[in-house]
């Protein structure tokens, strides 16, 4: 009985998260970035284009329901390295708040 064997090659898996952070001391020389959260997504056969139409909506509810204060905030979709920390981003959003909505500059 002869047996054929073949070789399977698996991808190491891709995650990919929504972060959000706070950006403490914004536009000056000691301008840091604290992680408030990460949430691993799901991007599906399609890519994770879909979702970065998404990344605006889900920081804005995320700093609603969170009670955030007034602040700059930076939303990002991107890879997760293999400690689940953010490595590379795919799409990114600043969002100036004001403790209950977005500020939009007046124009």
């Amino acid at each position: 009985m002869s047996s054929t064997g073949r070789w399977v090659f698996e991808e190491p898996a891709v995650r990919h998260a929504f972060t959000l952070s706070q950006v403490v001391g914004s536009g000056t020389r000691d301008e840091r970035y604290d992680l408030l959260g990460v949430v691993e997504v799901n991007v599906g056969h399609r890519g994770p284009e879909p979702l970065a139409e998404h990344l605006r909506t889900w920081a804005v509810a995320t700093l609603t329901a969170g009670a955030y204060g007034f602040g700059r905030y930076y939303a990002s979709l991107g890879l997760l390295d293999e400690d689940g920390e953010p490595a590379q981003v795919v799409a990114e959003e600043d969002i100036d708040w004001s403790g209950s909505t977005v500020l939009v500059p007046a124009g």
